[in-house]
């Protein structure tokens, strides 16, 4: 009865290894013989059948510190049974698969920061981070050439990669087994290419959106924290990966291949909220792809800026340095819209108050510069810049017939101001500068 569930276990091996073998070199090594010794003891044959045990190692490398590493598997309890050993081949040959595969596709992403080198491939993340695979025995101590893990920070991460090239992988066999059960193209004298997997790919787009969406997330976080301290008001809303929730189920296939399929698609966030003013709005679209044109990030910007209705954003960034900084302009062109309807505002309260305030009119947009003159002639001109880290206020006096100039040449600016993040009491807000700097 023992031998019959050994053979019984042994044709599930065999039938299971062979519908999913990526290549004859892995449908070859997939068969193996039990044979019965003297005593009646049955032994498998080694043949193809690897010795030890191995797996697909994740490693994270953070600021070029080893900061995670995935869990390796332990050994079987029963490895020198004739079933323990029917187990270790089976998932040492779904492994060395799994990495055969990792670097068949590598290969082609060359072009997007992938690198291999003998047993490992380096996938880069961000500046600051990259994801290492390699296959090694389960059972062996780190080389000594090889990196100490400096720390547990990312074997979470680690961990949910490598679980995502195996259930990748399985979703592949799964296609393969869909496109068997078709009717077979016409026979053509060409030799027909085997694609390779989508294993790295999706894992690579959810990384690098992952990256470019908290990253843009702190860059807003940090205006808005100045504009804040500044006195003024702006909010936002991120929706990290919108467009998963989306996606409908296909009602056509499994469940669990309808899971796996709404990750192989572009990822999306959102990013929508108001700038300065309640009537100026925009919103962000991040979409990430790397399976199919156009590869990479892009930012899709649209901004309603009633002030300035013919000033558009590009219609799709690559760089999120540049889409950081079409924000932060836009952000201080709404500004200049604040300061100069503030300043409205007050000139009609003025004819109650003996003194005169000047008003200021935008004058140079896009270099943030705002002009105010009296009925006397007296003028002024009012520079604004915004960047991640402060907001800065400066007026300067305009002279007669010598156009924009510091008082006495080069004497200090007539006001200053400069708003960083973290909140300060003794701060004047930006309209009280501007209140300020508006009386004569």
């Amino acid at each position: 009865m023992g031998s019959w569930n050994v053979s019984a276990h042994m044709s599930c091996f065999l039938s299971a290894l062979t519908s999913c073998a990526a290549t004859p070199i892995f449908r070859d090594r997939a068969l193996a013989a039990l044979r019965r010794l003297d005593d009646g003891s049955l032994i498998l044959d080694k043949g193809l059948v690897p010795t030890k045990a191995k797996a697909v190692r994740v490693r994270v490398r953070n600021h070029g510190q080893l900061t995670g590493c995935s869990t390796l598997p332990k050994p079987a309890s029963n490895a020198e049974t004739i079933e323990g050993r029917i187990l270790q081949a089976r998932d040492t040959l779904y492994e060395e698969e799994l990495f055969h595969e990792l670097f068949r596709e590598a290969r082609i992403l060359g072009g997007q920061g992938v690198t291999t080198r003998r047993n490992l491939i380096q996938i880069p993340v961000s500046e600051d981070q990259e994801i290492l695979l390699d296959l090694v025995d389960t059972d062996q101590d780190p080389l000594p050439d090889e990196e100490q893990i400096s720390s547990t920070e990312h074997n979470v991460l680690a961990d949910a990669l490598g679980h995502s090239t195996r259930i990748l992988l399985s979703y592949s066999h799964r296609q393969n087994l869909r496109r068997r059960t078709q009717l077979p193209p016409p026979l053509t004298p060409k030799r027909r290419h085997t694609p390779e997997y989508s294993l790295l790919r999706p894992i690579m787009a959810y990384l690098q959106h992952n990256s470019h969406v908290r990253w843009l997330e702190s860059h807003m976080n940090d205006v808005h924290h100045i504009l804040k301290s500044a006195g003024l008001g702006s909010e936002f809303t991120a929706t990290p990966f919108s467009s998963v929730g989306r996606l409908s189920p296909d009602g056509s296939i499994p469940k669990v291949e309808s899971l796996v399929h709404t990750f192989l698609m572009p990822f999306e966030s959102t990013f929508t909220g108001k700038l300065v003013t309640a009537q100026s709005t925009f919103k962000v679209r991040i979409r990430t792809n790397v399976v199919s044109p156009p590869l990479g990030t892009h930012y899709e910007i649209s901004v309603n800026l009633p002030q300035f209705p013919e000033v558009q954003p590009p219609s799709r960034i690559n760089i999120r340095d540049e889409a950081a900084r079409v924000l932060t302009h836009f952000t201080m062109l709404d500004l200049l819209s604040a300061i100069s309807q503030n300043s409205s505002a007050s000139e009609v309260q003025q004819t109650a108050n003996s003194s005169e305030l000047l008003v200021w009119e935008v004058a140079n947009p896009h270099h943030g510069e705002l002009l105010a003159r009296s009925e006397a002639g007296q003028g002024r001109k009012m520079k604004v810049s915004l960047s991640r880290k402060e907001l800065e206020a400066d007026t300067y006096s305009i002279h007669h017939n010598q156009g924009f100039a510091r008082i006495g040449g080069n004497s200090p600016t007539l006001r200053s101001q400069t708003w960083s993040a973290e909140p300060a009491s003794e701060r004047p807000s930006l309209m009280e500068f501007v209140a300020e700097a508006s009386k004569l």
